[in-house]
């Protein structure tokens, strides 16, 4: 994975560069090309077989990449087709599709990494630069199930893009051989914080109320783990079913409206209420172990910031750390402080302001320098596509491996994963699962 990766930065690095110049060609479109420019330019048994097919179409280029080819049938009314995608593309002429002549075909090509899974909507008529996503739909012709839908309309959707190589997120299949665990609603009362907040715990099939305690899973963002993106239960059956980690509970901690990145991000008051309080009323009203290492914390994006973070300030309760694509690159010199509103970028970063390449980001890694190493495992994962394209001060993935290595160096164990995908969720549950095996996995 580590090699794969320079070779990976560098084929991104020639997308955003060099797209213009149209540097891939797909075979089929070139195929279809002289086809057109010989006079035959029906494209109906075209259309007709990419219909069949679905899209995006997918075509081998080299060992490291396919080639993957965006397309769009045109109205009589289509002036500009433009791809919004998770996997590092950037905004401006290299996300337009081109017109293949003057038939019905808009097609954009891509190299992507093989085995790449990500989100993308096709944005027909924007109207002017600046004016992004007004169109933005899910693709009529990708025939797998919608994604991230806000509404009924194709307008509230994206498409998911999946390549023949993308690995496998077996553990959130619902198997009716698994025991089912149970989903339990409660309501905790902050001193700290002076705030009421909900939680969602599942209780394993496995769990007795006497006996040996069962480890516990704490995790932020706690509303999202029951949707069908996520199947957070079937993915804790499936795993304590197969004996891949013990008996667990776990606690899913929910937001506060307005307030997720203001909580998530080094928030020692936060931090607090999660060592002093969250914990300990999870103790006295469940059956769980009272040992670090027998307990883990975990979120994605600010929630793996925030995992981070409580690992570090409070190693004396949680021994593990499953961060996925934890938002390193904060620092507070980039807007001086937490936004406390609902604050998130287009590509679901926390929202700040005066960040560029003069501030110095992963704050996270400056407290792993000043903290005398503890005991504490780290399970961190990024995204190839969490690249810094921007130039504004590090992206998510730099930071993991910043991160990392400054905890190696520290001595703390840490595992390391790179799933290709971007910032999107979609690769997501199974680093979150792979993160619970590899922690958790050994206690029993």
């Amino acid at each position: 994975m580590h090699i794969r990766f320079s070779v990976v930065v560098l084929g991104l690095s020639c997308i955003a560069g060099a797209l213009g110049a149209q540097t891939v060609s797909s075979p089929r479109i070139e195929a279809l090309r002289r086809q057109v420019d010989s006079g035959r330019t029906n494209t109906a048994d075209f259309w007709s077989a990419v219909a069949k097919e679905g899209t995006p179409l997918v075509e081998p280029f080299d060992a490291n990449y396919d080639l993957v080819t965006f397309l769009w049938r045109a109205e009589p009314d289509t002036k500009n087709v433009y791809v919004v995608a998770s996997m590092g593309v950037p905004n401006g002429p290299n996300d337009a599709l081109q017109r293949l002549g003057t038939t019905d075909i808009w097609y954009l090509t891509l190299p992507l990494p093989k085995g790449a899974r990500f989100s993308y909507g096709l944005e027909p008529n924007r109207p002017s630069p600046g004016q992004e996503r007004t169109t933005r739909q899910a693709d009529p012709l990708n025939r797998g199930v919608m994604y991230d839908c806000d509404g009924p309309s194709k307008f509230d959707c994206r498409s998911i893009g999946e390549l023949p190589e993308a690995p496998p997120q077996p553990w959130a299949a619902k198997r009716a051989s698994d025991p089912a665990g149970r989903i339990e609603k409660q309501k905790i009362h902050s001193a700290l914080q002076n705030v009421d907040r909900d939680l969602t715990v599942y209780v394993p099939a496995r769990y007795a109320r006497t006996g040996k305690p069962a480890s516990l899973f704490v995790l932020f963002d706690g509303d999202q783990y029951l949707d069908s993106t996520w199947r957070g239960p079937e993915t804790w059956d499936h795993l304590i079913s197969a004996g891949k980690i013990p008996p667990t509970v776990v606690v899913m901690v929910h937001n506060l409206p307005s307030r997720r990145v203001f909580d998530l991000v080094a928030n020692p008051t936060f931090g607090d209420f999660m060592a002093k309080e969250l914990v300990p009323w999870v103790r006295r009203h469940y059956n769980v172990s009272k040992e670090p290492g027998r307990a883990a914390v975990g979120g994605a994006s600010a929630g793996g910031f925030g995992a981070a973070y409580l690992g570090l300030a409070h190693p004396e309760v949680f021994g593990n750390v499953v961060s996925v694509s934890g938002a390193f690159w904060w620092s507070p010199e980039h807007n001086g402080g937490i936004c406390a509103g609902a604050c998130k970028d287009s590509a679901g970063r926390p929202a700040v302001t005066n960040r560029d390449a003069t501030t110095e980001p992963n704050w996270i890694a400056q407290l792993a320098l000043k903290r005398p190493a503890a005991p504490v495992r780290f399970y961190l994962a990024a995204g190839t596509f969490e690249f810094d394209r921007d130039g504004t001060a590090g992206g998510i993935l730099e930071e993991t491996r910043h991160l990392r290595d400054i905890l190696r160096a520290k001595n703390y164990h840490v595992i390391y994963q790179q799933f290709v995908s971007g910032h999107d969720g979609l690769s997501w549950p199974g680093a979150m699962a792979n993160g619970l095996q590899s922690l958790l996995g050994g206690a029993r």
